[in-house]
């Protein structure tokens, strides 16, 4: 090829890429399209921090909560409120860290009754009840939505409060449970752990002092294991369970009445890592 031959070929080439870059981006506007969907894709480092904060948020060494979204509260609030039905209240649990410096015996307790008399706007006083709960957490906001407010059974037969869960049982009984409320709480116990394999629980059993000490304990531990079965039934994972007794050991009320009796025969469940 001589010399200008080459140089026709190059303007040629020139021309032609000149005459298709006016047509794709000057005409048809294909360039400008393509630079706006390059600048709407969304930035990896701008997603990382556009998480929402928790709704719910307590500062260390402080008892007012802190409402950051007050209308996806009120929504959830109202939801829950639809729930509370066949006896069932509202659970609402404040939490506590050990690193907090106050003068207050129970911070997450205070931090709760504050929340519930926010609530009382939509659910009434009496169908709430107050819990706290210490949380292994070293950060300077303490989180308090979802798992802090939850339906419970409040019945003669399943009750929840101090961090524990009571199940009453009738005199010297240590056979099959059948009690609706009981099931239907152990089925809900069962749904949160499976959801949540970390948390671990503890099942004890508890007696009266009507017959022999060591039969009592026992019968303590016959009935935590009654508890632990039904909620292996459902799948729960075998590690997340201890079960064990104490009998006679440890009455929450008095032995002399009947009414004291009734509640010391009870299976308490305690929440280790909630």
């Amino acid at each position: 090829m001589n010399y200008k031959s080459f140089v026709v070929l190059v303007l040629f080439i020139l021309w032609s890429g000149g005459s298709t870059y006016w047509y794709v981006c000057k005409i048809k506007g294909f360039c400008k399209n393509v630079k706006q969907a390059e600048n709407n894709f969304p930035d990896k480092k701008q997603e990382a921090h556009s998480t929402p904060p928790d709704i719910i948020t307590y500062k260390i060494n402080n008892f007012q909560p802190q409402v950051n979204d007050s209308t996806q509260l009120k929504n959830f609030i109202l939801d829950l409120k639809n729930h509370l039905t066949g006896g069932k209240k509202l659970l609402v649990i404040g939490p506590y860290s050990a690193q907090e410096t106050l003068s207050v015996q129970h911070p997450g307790l205070k931090r709760a009754e504050n929340l519930k008399q926010y609530i009382t706007r939509w659910i009434p006083d009496s169908l709430i009840k107050t819990d706290e709960v210490l949380v292994n957490s070293k950060d300077s906001i303490l989180k308090g939505f979802e798992s802090r407010l939850k339906p419970i059974q409040d019945n003669e037969f399943v009750q929840e409060n101090n961090g524990k869960i009571m199940i009453y049982f009738p005199f010297n009984s240590d056979k099959q449970i059948t009690t609706p409320e009981i099931l239907e709480y152990l089925n809900e116990l069962a749904n949160e752990l499976k959801k949540n394999p970390s948390m671990k629980i503890i099942i004890t059993g508890h007696t009266d002092n009507i017959g022999d000490a060591q039969v009592n304990k026992k019968m303590g531990f016959f009935r935590a294991e009654r508890i632990k079965k039904i909620l292996l039934s459902h799948g729960v994972n075998e590690s997340q369970i201890q079960a064990q007794s104490m009998g006679e050991e440890q009455p929450i009320a008095d032995n002399k009445t009947p009414e004291g009796r009734k509640k010391n025969r009870r299976v308490e469940i305690t929440i280790v890592n909630p």
